[in-house]
């Protein structure tokens, strides 16, 4: 079992930390039929255009409860 492990959805802009157990949970954003993952894959490019050009609803979505539970990693403390 892991002692502690520092955990933060995408909104904190950062994808990995040098010398600490650190795990990022994407959210998601999603137009249309069209979903992408806010992880360091995503298209931007891809995204902003689709959005600049979708007439309908659109919507982001904060990581489930089970991304979060992977992303603890069975941490003892979890920051």
């Amino acid at each position: 079992m892991l002692d502690c492990r520092i955990v933060a959805d995408s909104a904190a802009d950062i994808l990995t930390l040098s010398r600490v157990d650190f795990a990022a949970v994407p959210m998601k954003i999603t137009a249309g039929d069209k979903t992408w993952v806010d992880d360091e894959d995503v298209n931007v490019e891809d995204m902003l255009e689709t959005l600049r050009n979708h007439k309908g609803p659109s919507s982001s979505a904060c990581p489930s409860q089970e991304d979060w539970r992977i992303a603890f990693g069975g941490a003892k403390y979890v920051f």
